[in-house]
Order: structure tokens, then C-alpha cells, then sequence
């Protein structure tokens, strides 16, 4: 087993970079591991107070953050500047609340606003600082139904499942999808720090995961597929190695799957681009794409 302990190492001298892909390459079919990274320190420089992304990305993990303290995950850390927190006896932040709690496809715009910030900002910038404090708070809100809060009333009732004519299907939500979109600019942003986190939070169990929870969400399929594409296609041997080997994505694929589900389009365009890249990871046999 090969450990890469991440754990007081921010990992962006290039000799380490070369040492953790040296690991992968000759690793052959056991697993890599991380130790999870130091919670980068905050900025509350004038750069993090005033950009828009690091301004919208603080309104979402909070709200996020609010969802998943009332589905039971209230042991999560906030870490954004105290600057950038909501304060809950000002009128105008209850409002602003309220608005983006009840109308989660404005939530969901901020997200997506910020998918293409992310793809572009350096590792060291404040807006991955904040991004890479906070992904357990988005990772969680992954396990959470998109139930609303008991404090906060809604003209219309939304029950967590749909009656259709195959059967109940469970909700999933817009934002949902577009917190697995903004993973995936993660993954083409290429912090290796930032993936580090999502790795030992068994980010690619999570995907499948979603997969069957949702078996017919088309949008969130596609979402999935991409998120686990760019991993695939990133040419890093670490994250080819974590969704291959620790979370046996071809068994996966090659696994039946119970019942109809909608999803197996998607499964087979995955199956294509692990065709594609078994030539250059030894670890990828011809058995297990096929």
C-alpha cells in the first residue's frame, strides 16, 4: 500500500507533484491513499472580502451548510471570514436567506456562476482557498433529500418522492446537480489539494451512489458521467487509481443492475473512455472493461 500523507502539505513544489505521480505509475493494482490536507487558512485580505466568487461561494456553503445541519449533519465546520457570514438578527441576511431557501433554482445560479470561476483561478487563490475549507459541507449536502428546513414555509407542499407510472421516484434537485458540475470544474482546475479532500471523503462512491439513489434523473446522470469523465481523461494516475482501483468503477459497470434503470447509457460511455485509456494504465485490464 502506498501512503502520500498530504496532511501539513499544501503539494505544489513540483518535486512532490512528480513524487506522488512516480507513486501512482508504479503502484500497479494497489490502491493510493491520502492523508487529508490542513484546512488552508483563510483569507480575510481585500482580494477574498470583495470578489464576487468568493462572495457568492460564502452565501452557498451557508445555506448549504443550513440544509445539512437539519438533515443531521450538524457536526460540519464553517470555515469562511467572519466578514462573510450572515448575520441571522440582521433583517436584510434573513432576507436573503429566506429568498435563496425557498427558491432553490437561485441557488442553484449561484453554483453554476461559480463553475467557471473555479476552472480558471490558480491553486493558491482566495476563491480555491475557501472551496477546498469547505468541500465536506458540499459533499454532505450530496446524502441530503431536498427538503427544506422546518422554519421555512412554502406557498406549495413537495413530498420527497414522485408517483409515477414507474413508481416512486425520489427527488433530487436542481442543486444537486449543480454541486456535482462545480466538483467537476474542481477536477479540470486540477488542484491536486482540492482532490486530495474529495478522495478521502470517497467522492467517487458518492457519484455511484447518486447514481442508483436517482436511477431516473437524466440531468444528474449526465452531471455524474462528466464529473467521472474528467477524472478519467485528467492524465493524473492518482485520480485514474482512486476511481478504477479504490472504487472499482468498471465492476460497477460491468455489475447488472437491478431492475430498470436509466442510467445505463451513460455507464457505456464510461465504459468507452476507460477502452480509450487502457493503454496507458497497466492497472486497467482488458477483463474489466469488457
Amino acid at each position: 500500500m502506498q501512503q502520500v500523507d498530504v496532511s501539513n502539505n499544501r503539494i505544489r513544489e513540483k518535486a512532490t507533484l512528480q513524487f506522488i505521480e512516480n507513486t501512482n505509475t508504479q503502484c500497479g493494482r494497489e490502491a493510493v491513499r491520502f492523508s487529508p490536507p490542513a484546512s488552508p487558512l483563510l483569507s480575510s485580505s481585500s482580494e477574498a472580502l470583495h470578489d464576487k466568487p468568493c462572495k457568492d461561494l460564502c452565501k452557498v456553503v451557508q445555506l448549504l451548510h443550513i440544509l445539512a445541519c437539519s438533515a443531521g449533519f450538524d457536526s460540519l465546520p464553517l470555515q469562511i471570514p467572519p466578514q462573510l457570514r450572515f448575520n441571522p438578527h440582521n433583517e436584510s441576511h434573513q432576507k436573503i436567506i429566506a429568498k435563496l431557501l425557498q427558491q432553490p433554482s437561485v441557488l442553484a445560479e449561484r453554483i453554476a456562476g461559480l463553475c467557471e470561476a473555479v476552472r480558471h483561478c490558480v491553486d493558491d487563490s482566495p476563491l480555491m482557498d475557501l472551496l477546498v475549507a469547505n468541500l465536506p459541507i458540499l459533499l454532505a449536502f450530496l446524502h441530503v433529500s431536498p427538503a427544506l428546513p422546518f422554519d421555512v414555509t412554502l406557498p406549495y407542499a413537495l413530498d420527497c418522492t414522485l408517483r409515477t407510472t414507474a413508481g416512486c421516484v425520489r427527488r433530487c434537485g436542481i442543486v444537486k446537480i449543480r454541486i456535482v458540475s462545480l466538483l467537476e470544474s474542481v477536477v479540470r482546475q486540477g488542484s491536486l489539494v482540492a482532490w486530495s479532500v474529495m478522495s478521502v471523503m470517497k467522492v467517487n462512491e458518492i457519484m455511484k451512489e447518486l447514481l442508483v439513489y436517482h436511477p431516473w434523473n437524466s440531468l444528474l446522470h449526465n452531471a455524474v458521467k462528466s464529473f467521472l469523465e474528467s477524472e478519467l481523461l485528467s492524465q493524473r494516475p492518482s485520480l485514474v487509481v482512486d476511481v478504477v482501483l479504490n472504487h472499482n468503477l468498471p465492476g460497477f459497470i460491468a455489475r447488472p443492475q437491478k431492475g430498470s434503470v436509466g442510467f445505463l447509457g451513460q455507464l457505456r460511455l464510461l465504459r468507452e473512455v476507460l477502452e480509450s485509456i487502457r493503454g496507458q494504465f497497466g492497472f486497467i485490464s482488458e477483463s474489466s472493461v469488457y
